[in-house]
């Protein structure tokens, strides 16, 4: 098929030193031992792919980032998530981890001047599209090294406390996001542009939450729910958290890590 692309139209009353957020998980996959995410003051460099089961150009990229695996500097400063958006479905094959919010989230990246157009594969790094993926002589991603805050995340008893220290306060409102991550799915694609073939994802979106965030006594404290769909083969999940300004999806700081040791 080669190049998609597709035309669009064009959380805190004040940041506080300190975000604590206390979030209730239902998961069966997370041990009663505590599992600690924690970044540096420096911004982890968050991968996004914009992705679909009906896009022909799609496969090469998804291993792409499914290889980030064996990089030395996952989750320490690198963070890939893989967004599979809808907008592709009425090819001939509806992707089942399509999911209408993110193709919003890609648009809305389009919408404040970030990309270009919306298209799939499409890559942003720490919230700008990044073309240079197609270019194999310019895959190397350059490492942020912006000074945003310390970001901690603790999950202990199927409760998950996040606390955010950032550099430089600032009024604008934002939000909490939280992603669970689904590692190498292999999935039977039987029509549309990639008949026939069996697709593998990692880093795949399952499960998103984006929470608004609010101020009371110098700190942010909110309990949720946050079940987890049971998905056969799925190994072994990994969690992202991170945190943004309200109307703008670009990543401020996240932290993510595997759910169990791999």
């Amino acid at each position: 098929m080669g190049y998609y692309t597709q035309a669009t139209n064009k959380f805190i009353s004040n940041l506080v030193p300190v975000i604590l957020l206390s979030l209730s998980v239902l998961t069966q996959t997370v041990s009663a031992k505590s599992i600690v995410f924690k970044s540096t003051e420096t911004q982890s460099t968050v991968i996004e792919l914009y992705t679909s089961e009906g896009c022909s150009s799609c496969p090469p990229a998804d291993q792409w980032i499914e290889n980030l695996q064996k990089n030395s500097k996952l989750w320490k400063q690198i963070i890939p998530i893989a967004f599979h958006v809808d907008y592709w479905n009425y090819l001939g094959w509806k992707d089942k981890f399509a999911n209408n919010n993110f193709s919003k989230r890609q648009r809305k990246y389009n919408s404040i001047g970030n990309s270009r157009s919306v298209y799939t594969p499409g890559f942003f790094v720490n919230g700008q599209e990044w073309s240079s993926w197609f270019r194999r002589s310019s895959r190397q991603i350059a490492l942020s090294r912006k000074k945003t805050g310390k970001l901690t995340v603790i999950l202990k008893n199927n409760i998950l406390d996040v606390e955010f220290t950032p550099v430089n306060l600032s009024p604008k409102p934002m939000s909490v996001h939280l992603a669970y991550l689904g590692m190498n799915i292999k999935s039977k694609v039987d029509s549309g542009e990639n008949d026939g073939k069996i697709l593998k994802h990692s880093f795949v979106v399952l499960e998103h939450q984006s929470l608004p965030t609010r101020a009371h006594q110098g700190k942010i404290r909110k309990k949720l729910p946050f079940r987890l769909k049971k998905y056969k083969g799925h190994t072994p999940g990994a969690l992202v958290v991170w945190l943004s300004y309200r109307n703008d999806p670009t990543p401020l700081q996240a932290v993510g890590g595997w759910l169990n040791q791999q």
